[in-house]
């Protein structure tokens, strides 16, 4: 009996000390819980928004996010707190999802106020947020200098729709009703897009295009109407120019085009995504028919590099730290280069695309000018443009080039040259594909076209010494093209002769760079320019 009593004694103490340890560690589970949500929210709220990784702004509320920017961005935490319930769950629910959403919403302290100066003839807009994030995502493009497609239209409410006309010529370009985009004009698919949105586009001949857009605003799915098969691969398959779904679909449509007549096919295409950061569908699902029979059912993988769309400062810093000290990146620049990548996409893109060379070219921007080495001009003055660029390289993409990035913001997207085709942003870009080494400026203010420069029979750059400066910018361009023919050269169109300082030489170097690249030349410095 004793005994029974015992063990009795024994069971209903470890009861007790388990439940007694279910009590402490759910209290201590709870202690640390809200230890850390409180942790989370002061740095949160005192850090800066930019420095947040993806992975913290799922756990984050709407309240939080309020109070972090409410502190350093109280024009934007004003206009949040204006816009209707229903709109700011829509934006908290994105905040944690769409990483770019965020981006482009901490990106400026007045993007809502602009969207509601947008939205002034289309007050409806306003009130859906769907609309809104897309226009708060377009603000990404604004900061990188890009020409954004929305901000060359007027919105304007007529007979139920919202309507989009050209800013210039007042061309109706699309019409806007419960989540269906009527357009007419194919560009506007190329930028940010209306999430859960459906795009449609009629042509002739009964051609009908649907472009269904998911929750992200990316593509979806498209289906197709009597379209030919070389409508299906540049607007359907290949809607994107960066999308290569490899030789089994190139096989599948040469066989499509040797069975189709022109305008006789209908199909379905469903893209699938690898996670929620991804731009680019990792798969293609197709199905076609012709006459009413299935000519291809198939999936095909995306086999183009597919790179993030938006990149935290978490990711930013993973790669710096693994390529900083291959290329020699310093402690303050690598913390330099972090900041910069945290708020401009566009050379967080570049850096993680390939890292070893766009650190390297990131760095050759920052080198110290030094001023005692800057010549001065017979008037005493600095070479235009020596204070920035002296010592360091003047890249033509806007994200290694801060003064480009500035100009396309001040021409609205367009860089402005005399005489000569504006330059966007894509027109840049191209350039720095060109000539990825871009125009060095020597530390004593003076840009080096080498680079550029045409090239000779030799493979070296076109280079004339006219033996004597005129004083006369003209006359000695018009020598150096005479002693080029005489040497039995043709002329050539898109090009001109930049007189190299202290020289009596020329080079050959293509015009539109040698405008675009402000710079102080050799016959300023001869001190005998009229």
């Amino acid at each position: 009996m004793k005994l029974n009593k015992y063990f009795l004694f024994i069971g209903l103490l470890s009861l007790l000390l388990t439940s007694s340890c279910k009590k402490v560690a759910k209290e201590a589970s709870e202690k640390v819980a809200g230890k850390g949500a409180k942790s989370l929210s002061k740095e949160f709220t005192e850090e800066s928004l930019e420095k947040f990784s993806k992975r913290e702004l799922k756990t984050i509320t709407w309240e939080d996010f309020y109070k972090a920017i409410a502190k350093k961005m109280p024009a934007l935490a004003q206009a949040l707190d204006g816009l209707d319930s229903h709109v700011r769950v829509v934006f908290e629910k994105y905040l944690k999802k769409d990483y770019r959403f965020f981006k482009g919403l901490t990106s400026s302290n007045t993007v809502i106020d602009e969207c509601a100066i947008y939205s002034k003839q289309a007050p409806k807009l306003m009130k859906d947020p769907n609309f809104m994030r897309m226009y708060v995502k377009a603000n990404i493009l604004r900061n990188e200098g890009r020409n954004s497609i929305i901000d060359n239209l007027i919105a304007k409410e007529e007979a139920g729709f919202v309507k989009f006309y050209t800013k210039t010529t007042n061309k109706l370009v699309a019409e806007y009703r419960d989540g269906i985009v009527n357009t007419f004009d194919r560009s506007i698919l190329s930028q940010e897009l209306i999430p859960n949105a459906c795009y449609e586009i009629k042509g002739v001949n009964g051609k009908k295009c649907s472009y269904f857009i998911d929750d992200l605003g990316r593509i979806s799915s498209i289906e197709g109407k009597n379209m030919s098969p070389e409508d299906i691969a540049s607007e359907i398959v290949n809607i994107s120019t960066k999308n290569d779904f490899g030789k089994e679909w190139d096989q599948a449509l040469s066989k499509l085009k040797q069975s189709s007549g022109k305008n006789d096919v209908n199909i379905k295409c469903q893209f699938s995504y690898a996670n929620d950061d991804e731009i680019l569908p990792k798969y293609a699902h197709i199905e076609t028919d012709l006459s009413g029979k299935k000519k291809v059912s198939s999936t095909y993988k995306n086999v183009a590099k597919r790179i993030g769309n938006t990149f935290s400062s978490e990711e930013n810093e993973a790669i710096l730290k693994k390529y900083a000290s291959k290329v020699g990146l310093s402690a303050d620049n690598s913390t330099k280069l972090l900041s910069e990548m945290n708020t401009d996409d566009g050379l967080a893109r570049l850096i993680h695309e390939n890292p070893q060379l766009n650190i390297k070219r990131w760095s050759n921007t920052r080198h110290h000018v030094d001023k005692k080495l800057i010549m001065r001009t017979p008037k005493g003055k600095m070479p235009i443009k020596a204070r920035v660029y002296a010592g360091n390289v003047y890249y033509f993409n806007p994200h290694l080039n801060y003064g480009l990035k500035a100009r396309l913001r001040r021409g609205n997207g367009m860089v402005n040259l005399r005489g000569m085709s504006n330059l966007s942003y894509d027109d840049l870009v191209r350039l720095d594909k060109l000539y990825p080494d871009g125009v060095p400026f020597t530390k004593q203010g003076f840009p080096d076209f080498s680079n550029v420069a045409a090239k000779g029979r030799d493979g070296k750059p076109i280079k004339v010494d006219i033996g004597k400066l005129t004083g006369d910018s003209k006359k000695d361009i018009s020598k150096a093209e005479t002693i080029f023919q005489n040497q039995g050269n043709s002329w050539g169109a898109g090009f001109t002769w930049h007189h190299i300082e202290n020289t009596t030489s020329l080079l050959r170097v293509p015009t539109q760079i040698h405008q675009l690249v402000d710079h102080t030349g050799g016959m300023s410095m001869s001190g005998l320019k009229k």
